[in-house]
């Protein structure tokens, strides 16, 4: 079956979000306060303006093991270690703007990154003879406003204050202009003693650089950030300087975190005016295992220990005496290998690299507040989805757990979850009055049941549960006025209660009703169950439970996966690949759509949009708009900058779409501007 690929139009923005993949993405995401940025997906074959939002991990952008990140005049530049590049993404605009790289740059094994004013200073771990064939397309350097650099820059300008040397050196510093991305210096030599450099900072008027993959090698090299001049190597037995990996200043002092061997990690502290020695802190007693990054909050200083999964922990100094103020660490806090701090307000985040995960902590106590696992969306099957007028919740089947998310901004908020909840395999979602209510499947310990919660706190307000209700694979909910009704699709049943309360008013079930609920809908006081057993549709009478009719016909080529109403017309998806159109007052079959131009490759959702009808197309990884008046085809929705992957749930909020990826992810798409419905 060929499918047409749509291009979007011109006007469309299109937002998604989705899981990111390391921990590199979850860092980004702490340090920005942990509101996740969403960036375009760059694809050839769409104009830069359509590209959809999404979080930042997209390897169109040339993200290869990235190492290090920095803000400098509106933009992330992101170093990829890997690759030897940097790639630069607007933050405001949402808009990738280039990635740079090249020869001339010399970048190797980019590690760490600083920006002082205008410039950026970047410190290349890796042998400047090192050579990697990087692939930057051509459509990337045009998508925005800022010009990209030749690959073809000197390696240094004619003022560069640089040795003058041909003598490979093990390490090196790119400084280049933040706004432009050209190159000013390339800083290397003997003299600099930049060996397999790993951290980088900014004082004042100074840059100072962390060198050496052992204690023999180990120096600050401290540059002048505005000519790139050498101002003075620091080292020596004193110093203890052992495979330094972080670099923090606080006030007058600059803090180096010794990687060491086998628990000799340490901290050196020096002046920072004078390069002189104040202290080294060292010693059974700080716990300072292979410690990998620091970072100052108030008036303390936090190191990370990533020895092992035994020894991991952080350790928290006194900045003015570098005493001891505690040591964090045990299994709730799940620090397998912190590999990077941030400070965020009054919090403490500590990145994991082998748990993919952050830690939150309370800096002034050095208390728990959570546990971000993965990705920081927490998308584990997502299944299903509701919308209130602020935020909008994913329902996680296999994480059991509820995703709640900005609905206008697709930022992040928090995910719902725990004990208390009574998670069991969540299947569906719905929203009354104030409260949301999820169905659970019940293939876990628990058996079926609804856990109700309240949408503005995601407080729990009870679960629902007991042979009474007769939960069985609960799988569909619907609410008409102050009633919820559950299907339960293992059942042959459909449970009706209370909201307010949750009591029990019926259980529906009888034989001649030939009920086997796999979705359900609405029309005023007329409950339509589409039954995924024998090919047919229920209609009940809502206000007593009795049976209207079973409309069922080889003709109608029911396999229901799916409905939704449009005002006297049921449209019915079938997982056969094809659309049935019902007239609901007689049950009357209107049409049957299908056809191999309509791209229905095993249709599990749809939603209606003003006169347009969408299906997402679970197989094909696509959404088919229909008109609803005739049944035609307006087009079909696919492409990679759509990431459907598996569109299995979709809901309609406003002018905006919103469809649910069993891969992973929530694709957003603003259907009055592609539908010309007009809107808002």
């Amino acid at each position: 079956m060929t499918l047409r690929s749509q291009t979007v139009p011109n006007h469309v923005r299109m937002t998604i979000v989705t899981a990111s993949r390391g921990i590199a993405t979850l860092f980004i995401s702490a340090l920005l306060g942990l509101v996740l940025v969403l960036f375009p997906t760059v694809t050839a074959a769409l104009p830069a303006s359509d590209y959809a939002r999404t979080n930042a991990y997209v390897a169109g952008w040339g993200f290869s093991d990235p190492d290090a990140m920095a803000v400098a005049a509106g933009d992330l530049f992101v170093a990829n270690s890997y690759c030897d590049s940097l790639t630069e993404l607007d933050i405001s605009a949402g808009t990738f703007v280039r990635i740079i790289s090249g020869p001339g740059y010399k970048f190797a094994s980019p590690d760490a990154i600083a920006v002082a004013g205008s410039d950026m200073f970047v410190a290349n771990g890796g042998l400047l003879t090192t050579t990697r064939t990087v692939t930057t397309r051509t459509n990337q350097t045009s998508l925005h406003a800022k010009p990209n650099n030749s690959d073809d820059t000197n390696a240094a300008s004619p003022n560069s204050n640089v040795p003058n040397t041909n003598t490979p050196s093990t390490g090196s510093v790119t400084e280049l202009n933040t706004s432009t991305g050209a190159l000013i210096r390339v800083i290397s030599g003997p003299g600099y003693k930049l060996d397999s450099p790993d951290a980088i900072a900014i004082a004042g008027k100074n840059l100072f650089v962390a060198n050496g993959e052992n204690k023999d090698t180990s120096s600050i090299t401290e540059l002048n950030a505005s000519t790139g001049a050498l101002i003075r190597v620091i080292s020596g037995p004193s110093y203890k300087l052992d495979s330094p990996d972080a670099i923090a200043i606080a006030g007058r002092d600059l803090f180096v975190a010794n990687g060491g061997s086998g628990g000799t990690g340490s901290v050196t502290e020096l002046n920072i005016s004078t390069g002189a020695l104040i202290r080294v802190i060292s010693g059974p007693g700080y716990k300072l295992d292979s410690p990998d990054a620091i970072a100052i909050a108030g008036k303390n200083l936090f190191v990370a220990n990533g020895g092992n999964k035994d020894t991991s922990s952080i350790t928290e100094l006194d900045l003015s005496t570098g005493a001891l103020v505690r040591f964090i660490s045990g299994p709730s806090y799940k620090l397998d290998s912190p590999d990077a701090i941030a400070v965020a307000g009054k919090n403490l985040f500590v990145a994991d690299a082998e748990g993919g995960l952050l830690t939150e902590l309370q800096s002034s106590t050095g208390a728990l507040i959570r546990i971000i696992r993965g990705s920081t969306y927490g998308f584990d099957g997502p299944d299903a989805l509701a919308a209130d007028q602020q935020d909008l919740f994913v329902v996680n089947s296999a994480g059991n757990s509820i995703t709640r998310l900005d609905r206008v901004t697709g930022t992040f908020v928090g995910i719902i979850s725990g004990p208390v909840y009574k998670f069991d395999n969540p299947a569906a979602i719905a929203m009354a009055g104030p409260d949301l209510f999820v169905a659970n499947t019940g293939d876990g310990s628990i058996g079926g049941s609804v856990t109700e919660l309240r949408a503005s706190t995601g407080a729990l307000v009870r679960v629902i549960s007991g042979p009474a209700y007769k939960f069985v694979g609960p799988e569909a909910m619907v609410v008409a006025g102050p009633d919820l009704f559950v299907a339960n699709s293992e059942g042959g049943s459909v449970t009706e209660l209370d909201t307010s309360t949750g009591t029990l008013i019926r259980v529906i079930s009888d034989p001649n009703y030939r009920l086997a609920p796999q979705a359900m809908t609405l029309s005023g006081d007329r409950l339509f169950v589409a039954n995924s057993e024998g090919g047919s549709v229920t209609e009940l009478d809502t206000s007593t439970g009795t049976l209207i009719r079973v409309i069922s016909d080889p003709n109608y080529r029911l396999a229901p996966q799916a409905m939704s109403l449009s005002g006297d017309r049921l449209f019915v998806t079938n997982g056969g690949g094809s659309v049935t159109e019902l007239d609901t007052s007689t049950g009357i079959l209107v049409r049957v759509i299908s056809g191999p131009n309509y791209g229905f490759e095993y249709p599990d959702a749809l939603v209606i949009a003003g006169a347009n009808l969408f299906v997402a197309n679970f197989e094909a990884g696509s959404v088919t708009e229909l008109d609803i008046s005739t049944g035609t085809l307006l087009r079909v929705i696919s492409g990679p900058a759509y990431q459907f992957a598996g569109p299995r749930a979709m809901l309609l909020s406003g002018h905006r779409l919103f469809v649910v990826n069993a891969g992973g992810s929530v694709t957003e798409l603003p259907v009055g501007v592609l539908t010309n419905v007009g809107y808002g």
